[in-house]
């Protein structure tokens, strides 16, 4: 799914009470900061949700894939984005929502997770017994 900046512009809208207009600027001028934020070589860190980061590239060789010619890619600055672990995005999801997500991935089947187990536990799940230990 991508969301795109009028989608969050929509959204805080809806959820904040502020004009769309108002949205928009609001956020233009966030990403303008990580954008002038990075230009001057500093990182960007948002807690629970990622890091935004400089990397330098040196130059190297390459091939053109239209007509096989070589040529040399030039040394440039890029940006990486490392998100945050994912149980921090979990608790975050827990202190925004008030439950924890449960930790099931489809067609496989495992043992239930803290998660899950949690989960289960605070909808009321009957007859829940905890795994216990493998010796």
């Amino acid at each position: 799914m991508t969301i795109t900046k009028q989608d969050l512009t929509l959204h805080l809208s809806d959820t904040v009470g502020l004009t769309v207009k108002e949205c928009a600027a609001l956020v233009d001028t966030f990403f303008d900061t990580i954008r002038s934020t990075l230009a001057t070589g500093e990182d960007v860190k948002l807690s629970g949700f990622g890091n935004f980061t400089l990397r330098e590239k040196r130059a190297r060789s390459g091939r053109s894939p239209k007509n096989g010619e070589p040529f040399e890619i030039t040394a440039r600055r890029v940006v990486m984005f490392r998100a945050s672990p994912i149980g921090a995005q979990k608790e975050a999801t827990e202190r925004a929502f008030g439950t924890l997500t449960p930790d099931i991935t489809p067609g496989k089947k495992k043992a239930p997770s803290f998660y899950s187990k949690r989960l289960f536990y605070l909808v009321g799940g009957a007859g829940f017994e905890p795994a216990t230990p493998a010796v």
